[in-house]
């Protein structure tokens, strides 16, 4: 069952840069300002998992109850935010290569195709089951294909950032990780999630792995994190140095999003394709 749960419009959206992410439960519609990023609409959906081939219905319901659907953008881009995503080293990339590996991480599977993304020397390559992509191409034809996962990496090497960080993104149900060591990715994962318990021993599980000391890593949490619910307090309590990224008013050219934490929509302002 499809669930409208967020629509904000500002007063110009037109000839704007268009985003429709599509993810396992969620499909996020928003635009934002080429000259200076801001988010200037955002629709959010929620949905029951659903099969690849049942795509068409799903984003048949979705332009029924979006404005952004049939708003003419000047750019479109589709952001898959999916789990068989992975980052492999130029050197070892190539068509061949990269299907074969697949197949030994998830398994074989038909009817789908690889995309890829150079992103400085590793490649972006994630595995799209193909009424995905079909389905897609027949409402936006013209549109540009981006994995989540390529603007959060994107995003951490732009910043720079010496030391241990780990990026928390949230979703209802399920959230990505992000970890990096002296801005060298280290893991990149999206996971399904049930409690707040699950979402901590996950965290602490990387830094062990990773030999990521929890006094000297940096845990940082955006998307849809409430500030004193369960999640939020177990992840305060046993984190150290976990805090909730703060967004900048200027960066959102609609009053309908202050109405919200900003933080629940610091994720998209990072997609960033220029």
């Amino acid at each position: 069952m499809l669930q409208k749960t967020f629509s904000i419009y500002g007063d110009e959206i037109e000839n704007t840069q268009f985003f429709i992410e599509i993810g396992r439960k969620h499909i996020a519609c928003f635009s934002k300002n080429i000259s200076d990023n801001a988010l200037t609409a955002l629709e959010f959906f929620q949905l029951d998992s659903y099969e690849a081939n049942e795509i068409e219905t799903v984003l048949y319901e979705v332009k029924n109850s979006s404005r952004l659907f049939t708003t003419k953008f000047e750019t479109t881009y589709l952001v898959w935010n999916t789990a068989e995503c992975v980052c492999i080293p130029k050197t070892y990339s190539d068509a061949t290569s990269d299907h074969d590996f697949f197949n030994l991480m998830y398994g074989e599977k038909e009817a789908t195709t690889l995309y890829a993304d150079a992103l400085a020397d590793c490649m972006m390559v994630a595995r799209i089951d193909n009424p995905l992509i079909n389905s897609i191409r027949n409402y936006f034809p013209d549109a540009h294909y981006f994995h989540q996962f390529y603007f959060l990496i994107k995003n951490i090497q732009h910043k720079n950032r010496e030391g241990n960080i780990i990026h928390l993104i949230f979703y209802p149900d399920y959230f990505t990780i992000l970890a990096a060591k002296n801005n060298q990715l280290q893991l990149i994962q999206t996971i399904a999630y049930n409690t707040p318990e699950e979402v901590l021993y996950f965290t602490l599980n990387v830094q062990q792995q990773y030999q990521m000391l929890p006094e000297d890593t940096m845990v940082e949490a955006y998307g849809f994190i409430v500030q004193g619910s369960a999640l939020y307090t177990i992840l305060m309590q046993y984190l150290h140095h976990f805090s909730i990224v703060a967004a900048s008013a200027e960066n959102f050219a609609a009053e309908g999003f202050a109405e919200n934490p900003f933080h629940f929509f610091q994720h998209f302002l990072n997609y960033d394709p220029s």
